[in-house]
């Protein structure tokens, strides 16, 4: 058996000293969040455009206008710096791990602390995973399901009829060219018009050059146009739960290290936490059955992973010289 040295002088700090310990993380951690949120907003414009992109393909394969809203002066610069925030947490979540380490870490034992080695690389990778699953699959699926639903709800087609005499097929037909995409800035003068079958948009140009845009919507009853904020506010729930869920495996890795639980525990209540994952799944997501079920899912996916993990002996993951309560009552 080998023997646990001895624990630092947390043990025996009073609560003051704690006290001052806990706001020294707060500090750093607060300071290393600024270079980031700096950084975030310098490319928060063009990342506004990329978390866009779901809805906008969405709305255009319900058959509707691709563009959003807003319905105030200030709604798109919030939308914008809500964006930063999301960039700063996604980049700095690992950074605010680090400083929640540091300071319980002195209370652990000296083999306990080298689970800081794979903590914060681990905590990157799952975060990115996390953020990679809701762009490409969670988000472009929900918002696809949501968005038909509410295009083809009640919709209501207009009656036919013959046409009056006098009138001529020919005489409906117009000059209004139908084209795949705008045309050339270079062809482009005051007064062309053309249908722009792509984003579903009369558009039209005006003497500076500048394009409007009157945009075509189906024929339903519920009108699909969604705000810029509400769309940016779901994005950044849902991109901070996922965040915060994808770390399952890291938690379970550290309760087994740390004596907590055990993977034998676990394995034997599997159905109970596949029912518990899944309800999570249906709480953090905007209540459609395919987002429940992907969340869902992949949540189940990473327990088995980190079950998976937590069987490995600690000294294969975190290097030689890491021992447990576990191992060494083994």
């Amino acid at each position: 058996m080998i023997p646990k040295p001895a624990k630092k002088d947390r043990a025996i700090m009073g609560l003051g000293d704690h006290l001052e310990e806990l706001r020294l993380r707060v500090i750093w951690g607060v300071l290393g969040l600024i270079p980031l949120l700096i950084f975030a907003m310098m490319v928060a414009d063009p990342a506004l455009k990329l978390v866009t992109i779901p809805v906008q393909h969405a709305l255009l394969a319900a058959g509707e206008p691709s563009g959003l809203i807003a319905t105030s002066p200030i709604e798109t610069f919030i939308a914008w710096l809500k964006i930063g925030l999301i960039i700063t947490i996604a980049v700095g979540f690992p950074w605010i791990l680090l400083q929640l380490w540091l300071f319980i870490a002195p209370g652990l034992y000296q083999a306990e602390r080298r689970f800081a080695y794979i903590l914060i690389p681990g905590s990157a990778v799952l975060s990115s995973l996390a953020l990679v699953f809701l762009y490409k699959a969670m988000l472009p699926l929900s918002l696809y399901f949501l968005i038909s639903f509410g295009s083809h709800l009640a919709t209501s087609p207009p009656p036919t009829a013959p046409l009056p005499e006098g009138i001529t097929a020919q005489q409906l037909q117009s000059d209004l060219v139908v084209l795949a995409a705008d045309p050339p800035e270079s062809v482009r003068t005051p007064g062309m018009m053309w249908f722009n079958e792509s984003r579903r948009q009369l558009r039209y140009t005006v003497s500076d050059g500048t394009i409007m845009n009157l945009p075509f919507q189906s024929d339903a009853l519920v009108s699909q146009q969604y705000r810029i904020e509400s769309y940016v506010d779901l994005v950044f729930w849902l991109g901070l739960a996922f965040i915060i869920a994808f770390q399952l495996p890291l938690v379970m890795l550290l309760g087994a290290w740390t004596g907590i639980v055990r993977p034998e525990d676990l394995a034997k209540r599997r159905r109970i936490i596949y029912f518990a994952l899944m309800l999570a799944g249906a709480v953090f997501t905007p209540q459609d059955p395919w987002s429940m079920l992907m969340l869902g899912g992949a949540m189940v996916i990473l327990f088995e992973f980190g079950l998976f993990l937590m069987r490995i002996p600690p000294s294969v993951i975190a290097g030689n010289g890491m021992t447990t309560d576990a191992d060494e009552e083994a």
